[in-house]
């Protein structure tokens, strides 16, 4: 079984597939997949964008130091 997203300009719809066979279409989600799913993707993007704000201050931190060591 697997995973995918089915996309169009206006939503993303979570698809599910079966391996093997070659003439199954994707079925659409079962709602409780779909907030598994949402909840997971929440998680990831909040971990990337934490992660992110933090790289950016350490990156500040360390212009300031090259900056102040320049100035000496």
């Amino acid at each position: 079984m697997s995973f995918g997203f089915t996309t169009s300009t206006t939503r993303i719809t979570p698809t599910v597939s079966h391996d093997g066979d070659p003439s199954a279409q994707p079925k659409p989600m079962s709602r409780d997949r779909k907030m598994m799913l949402s909840g997971i993707v929440e998680a990831c993007y909040f971990d990337c964008s934490t992660t992110r704000r933090r790289l950016r201050e350490q990156l500040r931190k360390l212009v300031a130091e090259v900056q102040e060591k320049r100035s000496k």
